[in-house]
C-alpha cells in the first residue's frame, strides 16, 4: 500500500501520491491522475450527500481522528433558522474531532473548492481509525466569518451531523456528545410574533403569478417572499432563490437533506399539506417564516392563493423527491 497525503476537511485540498487497496482497484483505476483526501467533520461526513450534494466522486474513505483540535458552533449561519454551523479550532493536545477522510481525485476536490470557498488552511496530521497517520491538511473558516462566540445549532443540523457520524460508524461515545449539544429553541418573542399573524383568509390573496414579479429585479416591486403561503416584504433577502416564490415546499427539503437546486419547482403548486407535515418538518419552515417575519416589521402583507385554495381542498399530489 502507498503512502497518501490527507486532505483534512474544511476543504480545499493537496496533491499526494495514489491510495490504492488491491481489493479496490477496479474503482481507482479510474483516476488517472493523483489523488487526494479530504476531511469531512460536519455536514461533509455522509458520503452519499457529498458525492450528490457536491457533485463529486469519492475513491475512498475511512473515518480518522484530527488531534489538537475541536468542534465548534461558531461559525455564524442564518439568524432564527440555522443560528450557527460547525467549525474546527485549534485546541488542547487532548482535543480531538471525529470525521471521515475521503480520497478524491484532483478534479473532485478542484469541485469541493468552488462548492466550499471561503476557507484557509492549516497543515496537520490525521490518525485513521486502523493506526495510519496521515499527513495533510485542514481547511478552517477565516476570521470574518467566524464569531467570537459559540452559538447553538439547529436540530435538524445537530440531526444531520449525527446521522454521518452513524453512518460513517464513528464511536459510539463522539456520536452520544454529538447528541448532547444544545440546540436552537425559538424565544418566546419569535413566538408571540409568529402566533401574531393574521389567518389567511383575513389577507389579500395573491397569485403565484403575481408573487412571481417581485423578484427583486424591478424597483417597481419591491421584493417579497413566500413561506407558509403567508407573504412577506423583507428588508432583505440573502438567497435570490427565494425571491417573488413561496418556499415551502423547498424548506421541506431542505430539513430531509434533498438537492435543493436539481429539485426547484420555483414556488408553484402542487404544495404539500399542512395538516400531513410532521410537527419537526413544520418547526423547521416555520422558523424560516419567523426569520423573514424578523425583517418585515412582523407583519405579511397577504397569502398565495393557490396555496390557500389546495389547502381548503385537502388534496394534494406533492411528494418528497426521492
Amino acid at each position: 500500500m502507498k503512502n497518501c497525503h490527507v486532505i483534512v476537511y474544511v476543504y480545499k485540498a493537496v496533491s499526494c501520491m495514489k491510495f490504492i487497496q488491491f481489493r479496490r482497484i477496479s474503482r481507482i483505476k479510474m483516476a488517472s491522475q493523483d489523488t487526494m483526501w479530504s476531511f469531512g467533520y460536519g455536514s461533509n461526513m455522509d458520503v452519499k450527500a457529498v458525492e450528490t450534494k457536491k457533485k463529486v466522486k469519492i475513491i475512498d474513505h475511512t473515518a480518522a481522528i484530527l488531534k489538537g483540535w475541536k468542534l465548534a458552533f461558531n461559525l455564524s449561519g442564518i439568524p432564527l433558522v440555522e443560528p450557527a454551523y460547525a467549525n474546527v479550532t485549534k485546541g488542547d493536545p487532548t482535543d480531538e474531532v471525529h470525521g471521515v477522510a475521503f480520497c478524491m481525485t484532483k478534479d473532485s476536490i478542484e469541485q469541493m473548492d468552488r462548492v466550499e470557498s471561503g476557507y484557509n488552511k492549516a497543515q496537520v496530521t490525521l490518525e485513521a481509525y486502523d493506526g495510519r497517520k496521515l499527513d495533510g491538511f485542514v481547511y478552517v473558516n477565516k476570521p470574518s466569518a467566524v464569531s467570537t462566540e459559540t452559538h447553538q445549532p439547529s436540530s435538524r443540523y445537530v440531526g444531520v451531523l449525527v446521522k454521518g457520524a452513524k453512518q460513517a460508524g464513528l464511536s459510539k461515545s463522539y456520536i452520544e456528545n454529538l447528541q448532547k449539544t444544545e440546540v436552537y429553541k425559538p424565544s418566546a418573542e419569535t413566538l408571540k410574533l409568529r402566533e401574531s399573524l393574521p389567518k389567511p383568509d383575513d389577507l389579500p390573496a395573491i397569485s403565484v403569478e403575481e408573487l412571481a414579479k417581485h423578484d427583486g429585479k424591478d424597483e417597481k416591486f419591491p421584493t417579497r417572499v413566500a413561506v407558509l403561503g403567508y407573504v412577506m416584504q423583507p428588508g432583505r433577502s440573502w438567497f435570490g432563490t427565494h425571491r417573488g416564490r413561496d418556499r415551502t415546499t423547498r424548506f421541506l427539503m431542505q430539513y430531509h437533506g434533498l438537492p435543493l437546486d436539481d429539485n426547484e419547482d420555483f414556488g408553484k403548486p402542487p404544495y404539500p399539506l399542512l395538516d400531513s407535515l410532521t410537527g419537526d418538518e413544520k418547526e423547521y419552515i416555520s422558523r424560516w417564516m419567523d426569520h423573514y417575519l424578523s425583517s418585515s416589521n412582523g407583519k405579511a402583507v397577504g397569502y398565495v392563493k393557490e396555496f390557500r385554495e389546495q389547502q381548503k381542498s385537502g388534496q394534494s399530489v406533492y411528494q418528497l423527491p426521492k
